[in-house]
């Protein structure tokens, strides 16, 4: 189990900078903004996860719904945490560089 968590790490890492990479010849060459990137790539995500937990758990992926707590919870989740987060560092990607905004991005809990 350790192992499988050693390889996971490592590969979320790789995909982590390759986006940062592929994002910054997309802004770049003018070929996409950052919100419209962000916003495909929080919904195409939110797709596979659903996708995902309805496979392996065989439960309804609406049940968070039915609970206005968790509802409130996820929506401000969403609104503060990750959209922020994606936000900010696919922006710095576009006015600045990948190095300088993984820097930046890491920096940002210290600061």
């Amino acid at each position: 189990m350790r192992i499988k968590g050693i390889i996971l790490a490592i590969i979320g890492s790789i995909f982590w900078g390759m986006s940062g990479t592929v994002a910054e010849y997309l802004f770049e060459n003018h070929l996409v903004t950052p919100i419209w990137l962000v916003g495909t790539r929080l919904f195409v995500a939110g797709l596979l996860l659903l996708c995902w937990s309805r496979i392996t758990t065989g439960e309804s992926v609406f049940k968070i719904w039915h609970n206005k707590r968790e509802i409130l919870t996820l929506i401000a989740f969403a609104l503060l945490g990750m959209l922020p987060s994606q936000l900010t560092y696919f922006m710095e990607i576009r006015y600045g560089n990948v190095p300088t905004s993984s820097v930046l991005q890491f920096l940002g809990t210290i600061l």
